[in-house]
Protein backbone atom coordinates (compact mmCIF):
# COMPACT_ATOMS: atom_id res chain seq x y z
CA UNK A 1 0.00 0.00 0.00
CA UNK A 2 2.74 2.26 1.22
CA UNK A 3 4.38 1.66 -2.25
CA UNK A 4 1.22 2.03 -4.52
CA UNK A 5 0.35 5.58 -2.70
CA UNK A 6 4.10 6.61 -3.01
CA UNK A 7 3.85 5.71 -6.85
CA UNK A 8 0.67 7.53 -7.07
CA UNK A 9 2.44 10.54 -5.48
CA UNK A 10 5.20 10.84 -8.02
CA UNK A 11 2.63 10.74 -10.71
CA UNK A 12 0.38 13.49 -9.56
CA UNK A 13 3.90 15.67 -9.10
CA UNK A 14 4.24 14.76 -12.32
CA UNK A 15 1.21 16.08 -13.73
CA UNK A 16 1.05 19.23 -11.69
CA UNK A 17 4.71 19.40 -13.46
CA UNK A 18 3.28 19.48 -16.87
CA UNK A 19 0.38 21.16 -16.17
CA UNK A 20 2.07 24.31 -14.07
CA UNK A 21 3.10 25.47 -17.19
CA UNK A 22 -0.55 25.20 -19.33
CA UNK A 23 -1.54 27.43 -16.07
CA UNK A 24 1.32 30.32 -16.96
CA UNK A 25 -0.47 30.45 -20.59
CA UNK A 26 -4.11 29.99 -19.46
CA UNK A 27 -4.28 32.21 -16.24
CA UNK A 28 -6.44 35.71 -17.41
CA UNK A 29 -8.30 34.32 -20.06
CA UNK A 30 -10.91 34.05 -17.74
CA UNK A 31 -12.64 30.67 -19.35
CA UNK A 32 -14.53 27.93 -17.95
CA UNK A 33 -11.45 25.92 -19.11
CA UNK A 34 -9.09 27.57 -16.58
CA UNK A 35 -11.79 27.90 -13.67
CA UNK A 36 -12.77 24.51 -13.40
CA UNK A 37 -8.75 23.88 -13.58
CA UNK A 38 -8.27 26.24 -11.08
CA UNK A 39 -11.03 24.87 -8.69
CA UNK A 40 -9.86 21.20 -9.43
CA UNK A 41 -6.06 22.00 -8.29
CA UNK A 42 -6.01 25.70 -6.76
CA UNK A 43 -2.46 24.93 -5.60
CA UNK A 44 -1.27 25.30 -8.99
CA UNK A 45 -2.81 28.94 -9.01
CA UNK A 46 -1.39 29.95 -5.99
CA UNK A 47 2.38 27.95 -6.42
CA UNK A 48 4.83 31.41 -6.36
CA UNK A 49 5.99 29.22 -9.38
CA UNK A 50 3.24 30.29 -11.42
CA UNK A 51 3.35 33.35 -13.72
CA UNK A 52 -0.04 34.79 -13.92
CA UNK A 53 0.23 35.72 -17.94
CA UNK A 54 -2.87 38.01 -19.15
CA UNK A 55 -3.41 39.35 -22.50
CA UNK A 56 -1.38 42.72 -21.70
CA UNK A 57 1.23 41.12 -19.36
CA UNK A 58 4.28 41.81 -21.76
CA UNK A 59 6.61 41.17 -19.12
CA UNK A 60 4.74 37.92 -17.24
CA UNK A 61 4.76 36.68 -21.29
CA UNK A 62 8.96 37.36 -20.94
CA UNK A 63 8.97 35.62 -18.23
CA UNK A 64 7.21 32.37 -19.38
CA UNK A 65 9.07 32.85 -22.57
CA UNK A 66 12.05 32.37 -20.01
CA UNK A 67 10.91 29.61 -18.71
CA UNK A 68 10.61 27.64 -21.68
CA UNK A 69 13.32 28.49 -24.24
CA UNK A 70 16.03 27.73 -22.14
CA UNK A 71 19.43 27.44 -24.01
CA UNK A 72 18.63 30.02 -26.39
CA UNK A 73 20.13 33.05 -26.75
CA UNK A 74 19.69 35.51 -24.15
CA UNK A 75 17.46 37.81 -26.27
CA UNK A 76 15.27 35.17 -27.78
CA UNK A 77 12.44 35.63 -24.91
CA UNK A 78 11.91 39.43 -25.38
CA UNK A 79 11.89 38.47 -28.85
CA UNK A 80 9.04 36.14 -28.72
CA UNK A 81 7.27 38.33 -26.39
CA UNK A 82 8.07 41.04 -28.81
CA UNK A 83 6.40 38.85 -32.11
CA UNK A 84 3.29 38.08 -29.82
CA UNK A 85 2.65 41.69 -30.04
CA UNK A 86 3.05 42.27 -33.33
CA UNK A 87 0.38 39.47 -33.92
CA UNK A 88 -2.04 40.90 -31.31
CA UNK A 89 -2.35 44.20 -34.23
CA UNK A 90 -3.67 41.04 -36.55
CA UNK A 91 -5.42 38.85 -35.19
CA UNK A 92 -6.95 38.32 -31.11
CA UNK A 93 -3.58 37.08 -29.28
CA UNK A 94 -4.71 35.35 -26.19
CA UNK A 95 -1.86 33.40 -24.05
CA UNK A 96 -3.14 30.52 -25.04
CA UNK A 97 -1.57 31.43 -28.37
CA UNK A 98 1.73 32.66 -26.92
CA UNK A 99 1.58 29.23 -25.46
CA UNK A 100 1.27 26.98 -28.01
CA UNK A 101 3.79 29.46 -29.97
CA UNK A 102 6.17 28.75 -27.26
CA UNK A 103 5.56 25.12 -26.99
CA UNK A 104 6.05 24.78 -31.12
CA UNK A 105 9.17 26.89 -31.38
CA UNK A 106 10.75 25.42 -28.57
CA UNK A 107 10.30 21.71 -30.46
CA UNK A 108 11.07 23.29 -33.63
CA UNK A 109 14.43 24.29 -32.33
CA UNK A 110 15.33 20.86 -30.32
CA UNK A 111 14.43 18.92 -33.83
CA UNK A 112 16.81 21.51 -35.57
CA UNK A 113 19.49 21.54 -33.48
CA UNK A 114 19.49 17.42 -32.51
CA UNK A 115 18.85 16.71 -36.21
CA UNK A 116 21.77 18.78 -37.37
CA UNK A 117 24.29 17.94 -34.91
CA UNK A 118 23.85 14.35 -36.14
CA UNK A 119 23.91 15.37 -39.74
CA UNK A 120 27.12 17.56 -38.97
CA UNK A 121 28.50 14.72 -36.85
CA UNK A 122 28.35 12.34 -39.92
CA UNK A 123 29.57 15.27 -42.40
CA UNK A 124 32.60 15.14 -40.08
CA UNK A 125 33.33 11.62 -39.90
CA UNK A 126 33.32 11.35 -43.78
CA UNK A 127 35.15 15.02 -44.56
CA UNK A 128 37.87 13.22 -42.12
CA UNK A 129 38.04 10.13 -43.86
CA UNK A 130 38.87 11.90 -47.24
CA UNK A 131 41.51 13.72 -45.43
CA UNK A 132 43.27 10.79 -43.66
CA UNK A 133 43.27 8.92 -46.99
CA UNK A 134 44.53 12.05 -48.59
CA UNK A 135 47.55 12.21 -45.69
CA UNK A 136 47.59 8.50 -46.22
CA UNK A 137 48.35 9.15 -50.06
CA UNK A 138 50.56 12.21 -49.25
CA UNK A 139 52.64 9.61 -47.21
CA UNK A 140 53.15 6.63 -49.03
CA UNK A 141 54.34 8.85 -51.89
CA UNK A 142 57.08 9.81 -50.01
CA UNK A 143 57.87 6.22 -48.58
CA UNK A 144 57.88 4.95 -51.79
CA UNK A 145 60.33 7.81 -52.77
CA UNK A 146 62.33 7.38 -49.69
CA UNK A 147 62.48 4.05 -50.23
CA UNK A 148 63.87 4.31 -53.69
CA UNK A 149 66.60 6.62 -52.70
CA UNK A 150 67.83 4.40 -50.17
CA UNK A 151 68.06 1.65 -52.15
CA UNK A 152 69.71 3.49 -54.74
CA UNK A 153 72.25 4.80 -52.10
CA UNK A 154 72.65 1.40 -50.98
CA UNK A 155 73.34 0.36 -54.61
CA UNK A 156 75.94 2.68 -55.45
CA UNK A 157 77.61 2.06 -51.62
CA UNK A 158 77.63 -1.87 -52.99
CA UNK A 159 79.28 -0.78 -56.76
CA UNK A 160 81.83 1.05 -54.82
CA UNK A 161 82.93 -1.61 -52.43
CA UNK A 162 83.30 -3.99 -55.38
CA UNK A 163 85.55 -0.93 -57.19
CA UNK A 164 87.75 -0.43 -53.59
CA UNK A 165 88.00 -4.59 -53.55
CA UNK A 166 89.09 -4.67 -57.20
CA UNK A 167 91.73 -1.68 -56.71
CA UNK A 168 92.97 -3.75 -53.51
CA UNK A 169 93.13 -7.02 -55.09
CA UNK A 170 95.69 -5.03 -57.94
CA UNK A 171 97.42 -3.89 -55.16
CA UNK A 172 97.79 -6.81 -53.58
CA UNK A 173 99.41 -8.79 -57.01
CA UNK A 174 101.80 -6.04 -57.02
CA UNK A 175 103.21 -6.58 -53.29
CA UNK A 176 103.04 -10.90 -54.06
CA UNK A 177 105.21 -10.00 -57.00
CA UNK A 178 107.44 -7.86 -54.66
CA UNK A 179 107.50 -10.60 -51.52
CA UNK A 180 108.77 -13.36 -54.00
CA UNK A 181 111.28 -10.61 -55.40
CA UNK A 182 112.39 -10.17 -51.61
CA UNK A 183 112.41 -13.23 -50.69
CA UNK A 184 115.00 -14.44 -53.50
CA UNK A 185 117.09 -12.17 -53.02
CA UNK A 186 116.94 -12.40 -49.52
CA UNK A 187 115.97 -8.58 -48.61
CA UNK A 188 114.15 -8.83 -45.34
CA UNK A 189 113.33 -4.86 -44.77
CA UNK A 190 111.38 -5.65 -48.50
CA UNK A 191 110.04 -8.73 -46.68
CA UNK A 192 108.80 -6.87 -44.05
CA UNK A 193 106.82 -4.23 -45.95
CA UNK A 194 105.47 -6.21 -48.42
CA UNK A 195 103.96 -8.91 -45.40
CA UNK A 196 103.03 -5.80 -42.98
CA UNK A 197 100.87 -3.77 -46.35
CA UNK A 198 99.43 -7.40 -47.51
CA UNK A 199 98.04 -8.01 -43.90
CA UNK A 200 96.29 -4.50 -44.05
CA UNK A 201 95.02 -4.80 -47.55
CA UNK A 202 93.41 -8.10 -46.56
CA UNK A 203 92.00 -6.71 -43.47
CA UNK A 204 90.61 -4.09 -45.64
CA UNK A 205 89.21 -6.66 -48.36
CA UNK A 206 87.45 -8.38 -45.46
CA UNK A 207 86.07 -4.81 -44.23
CA UNK A 208 84.80 -4.23 -47.73
CA UNK A 209 83.30 -7.36 -48.44
CA UNK A 210 81.26 -6.96 -45.49
CA UNK A 211 80.28 -4.06 -46.37
CA UNK A 212 78.83 -4.72 -49.66
CA UNK A 213 77.07 -7.92 -48.11
CA UNK A 214 75.12 -5.18 -45.93
CA UNK A 215 74.95 -2.85 -49.15
CA UNK A 216 73.25 -5.22 -50.99
CA UNK A 217 70.80 -6.57 -47.84
CA UNK A 218 69.55 -3.08 -47.71
CA UNK A 219 69.60 -2.26 -51.25
CA UNK A 220 67.06 -5.54 -51.66
CA UNK A 221 65.02 -4.50 -48.62
CA UNK A 222 64.37 -1.22 -49.21
CA UNK A 223 63.26 -2.07 -53.15
CA UNK A 224 60.75 -4.29 -51.36
CA UNK A 225 59.38 -1.52 -48.97
CA UNK A 226 59.60 0.35 -52.18
CA UNK A 227 57.47 -2.12 -53.97
CA UNK A 228 54.89 -2.52 -50.60
CA UNK A 229 54.83 1.31 -50.39
CA UNK A 230 54.02 1.91 -54.03
CA UNK A 231 51.20 -0.07 -53.90
CA UNK A 232 49.37 1.00 -50.76
CA UNK A 233 50.33 4.13 -52.43
CA UNK A 234 48.25 3.77 -55.40
CA UNK A 235 45.46 2.52 -53.32
CA UNK A 236 45.56 5.32 -51.18
CA UNK A 237 45.28 7.76 -54.13
CA UNK A 238 42.83 5.63 -56.11
CA UNK A 239 40.54 5.86 -52.82
CA UNK A 240 41.21 9.96 -51.92
CA UNK A 241 40.25 10.96 -55.45
CA UNK A 242 37.03 8.44 -55.63
CA UNK A 243 35.68 10.67 -52.87
CA UNK A 244 37.29 14.09 -54.14
CA UNK A 245 34.08 14.42 -56.08
CA UNK A 246 31.80 13.41 -52.55
CA UNK A 247 34.05 15.74 -50.02
CA UNK A 248 33.55 18.58 -52.65
CA UNK A 249 29.62 17.56 -52.19
CA UNK A 250 29.57 17.14 -48.31
CA UNK A 251 32.26 20.51 -47.52
CA UNK A 252 29.21 22.37 -48.98
CA UNK A 253 26.33 21.04 -47.43
CA UNK A 254 28.69 21.30 -44.34
CA UNK A 255 28.85 24.70 -44.26
CA UNK A 256 24.64 24.88 -45.27
CA UNK A 257 24.46 22.63 -42.27
CA UNK A 258 26.48 24.95 -40.03
CA UNK A 259 24.64 28.24 -41.13
CA UNK A 260 21.38 26.23 -40.50
CA UNK A 261 22.49 25.46 -36.90
CA UNK A 262 23.12 29.01 -36.36
CA UNK A 263 19.51 30.12 -37.75
CA UNK A 264 17.96 27.13 -35.88
CA UNK A 265 16.27 30.18 -33.24
CA UNK A 266 15.33 32.70 -36.02
CA UNK A 267 13.88 29.31 -38.23
CA UNK A 268 11.78 27.80 -34.96
CA UNK A 269 10.44 31.20 -33.96
CA UNK A 270 8.92 31.64 -37.36
CA UNK A 271 8.00 27.95 -37.54
CA UNK A 272 6.73 28.45 -34.06
CA UNK A 273 4.48 31.75 -34.76
CA UNK A 274 3.38 31.02 -37.93
CA UNK A 275 1.51 27.84 -36.13
CA UNK A 276 0.21 30.15 -33.66
CA UNK A 277 -1.39 32.87 -35.62
CA UNK A 278 -1.24 32.68 -39.24
CA UNK A 279 -4.72 30.38 -39.17
CA UNK A 280 -7.21 32.94 -39.14
CA UNK A 281 -5.62 35.37 -41.68
CA UNK A 282 -6.10 35.76 -45.51
CA UNK A 283 -2.69 35.53 -47.76
CA UNK A 284 -2.31 39.27 -47.91
CA UNK A 285 -2.64 39.61 -43.92
CA UNK A 286 -0.13 36.61 -43.46
CA UNK A 287 2.24 38.39 -46.15
CA UNK A 288 2.45 40.97 -43.98
CA UNK A 289 2.48 39.46 -40.56
CA UNK A 290 5.27 37.20 -42.06
CA UNK A 291 7.36 40.22 -43.00
CA UNK A 292 6.92 42.08 -39.52
CA UNK A 293 8.12 39.09 -37.78
CA UNK A 294 11.04 39.24 -39.98
CA UNK A 295 12.08 42.39 -39.64
CA UNK A 296 12.24 42.33 -35.53
CA UNK A 297 13.72 39.28 -36.05
CA UNK A 298 16.49 40.56 -37.62
CA UNK A 299 16.72 43.55 -35.41
CA UNK A 300 16.33 41.12 -32.74
CA UNK A 301 19.22 38.89 -33.97
CA UNK A 302 22.61 38.37 -35.02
Amino acid sequence: DASRTGKAAARAARVRGRLRVVVCATVGDDNRATAALAAREPALFTSACVVRCGSDDAAARADLARSMLTEWPEDAPQLAADLHTISAKYVKATPGHFHAFLRDAARAHTARVAETGRRLDRLNSALTCWRAAKTAAAQLKWATANAGQIAAQQKKAAAKAKADREALEGRASELNDELTAALKSGDAATQDSCREELGAISQRMDDLDEANRKAKETSLAQGDAKGIAERRSTVAVQFAEALTADAVRWACEYEGLKAARENACRDALLAGAAGAYLGSLDLEKRLELWEAWRKRIDEGLP
